[in-house]
C-alpha cells in the first residue's frame, strides 16, 4: 500500500461501506479485507489528553496592561498502528477492520469507530459494529473508559438491498 491508486481505492471502498445506515454491500467488504494490509499489534496503547489554561506574559498599550488567556488541548497516543487513507485512520487485525475519523476525539462520546468484523478462514465479511465508551473511572484529572463494540449493520449482496 502506498500507492495513490491504493489510497483512492482504499478509501472507496470504506465510504460504500458507510454510504447505507442499516446495510452495507459485501463486495466492497471483500475487496477492502483483501487490500488492507495488516497492522502491527502492540502490547501496550494508551490515548491521553491534557487541557489548560496559558497565560502570556504582561504586555503594555495604550489602553493599559493586557494579558492573554489560551485555552489549549492536547492528545497523545502511545502505540499507535494505525494506517491513514483519506479522512480515515483503520486498523486491520485478522478477523476485523477498525474505522476512524481521521479528527475522531477519542474522549467525544459523539465520536465513534466503526468495526467490521469478518471470519478469518474464510474472509467473509459478517458484520459492522459500531462503538460505545463504557466509563470505568471518572475523577476530576483522570478518566478511564473502555471502548466496546455493539452490532449495527449486516451485510447484502449488490443489489439485494
Amino acid at each position: 500500500m502506498g500507492r495513490t491508486y491504493d489510497i483512492f481505492h482504499i478509501n472507496a471502498l470504506i465510504e460504500k461501506l458507510l454510504d447505507h445506515p442499516h446495510t452495507f454491500p459485501a463486495e466492497p467488504a471483500r475487496q477492502l479485507i483483501r487490500d488492507l494490509p495488516f497492522t502491527r499489534s502492540s502490547w501496550f496503547s494508551a490515548i491521553m489528553k491534557v487541557e489548560g489554561t496559558r497565560k502570556s506574559p504582561e504586555m503594555f498599550s495604550s489602553l493599559g496592561t493586557v494579558r492573554i488567556e489560551d485555552r489549549y488541548k492536547k492528545v497523545v497516543a502511545i502505540g499507535d498502528r494505525t494506517i491513514r487513507v483519506g479522512g480515515y485512520k483503520l486498523e486491520h487485525q485478522p478477523g476485523s477492520i477498525d474505522i476512524r475519523l481521521m479528527w475522531h476525539d477519542e474522549f467525544d462520546e459523539a465520536s465513534r469507530t466503526a468495526r467490521l468484523t469478518y471470519n478469518p478462514v474464510t474472509r467473509e465479511p459478517t458484520e459492522m459494529q459500531l462503538s460505545r465508551n463504557v466509563d470505568l473511572i471518572v475523577l476530576r484529572f483522570l478518566h478511564l473508559s473502555r471502548e466496546i463494540f455493539v452490532p449495527w449493520k449486516r451485510p447484502v449482496e449488490d443489489g439485494a438491498g
